[in-house]
Order: structure tokens, then sequence, then C-alpha cells
């Protein structure tokens, strides 16, 4: 298994729903932290970093 680090994060009531929304469309509905890690992953393999707040604040996938 590969070594991981858990960090703590502040979330807003508002980011922290849109959060648990995503995870409710989310196949195999994932923890927060395993959706956390998704969206974050996605991000930096594929996304600019300007595109992921928006998104994640609104509650709608990233594309």
């Amino acid at each position: 298994m590969t070594e991981q680090t858990i960090i703590s994060v502040p979330l807003s009531p508002e980011t922290l729903a849109a959060l648990d929304a995503w995870i409710a469309r989310a196949k195999g509905t994932p923890s927060r932290g395993e959706a956390v890690a998704s969206l974050l992953a996605g991000a930096l393999g594929s996304h600019s970093p300007s595109s992921v707040v928006p998104s994640l604040v609104t509650g709608r996938d990233i594309v």
C-alpha cells in the first residue's frame, strides 16, 4: 500500500454541501476523503487549477 498523508482542510457549509452532492452522484458512493482525493487527482492530472474551485463550489462535475 502506498504511504498516505492525512490533511485537514476547512470547508464552508456551501462547499461541503457541493461535495456531498457530488458524492451522491458518484459511482460507489465514496467517502468524503475519497471524493476529495478523486477530485484533486482529476484536477491535477488534466485541468488547470483555476477550473477546480468554481466546479467544486457549484457542485458541478469538472469537465
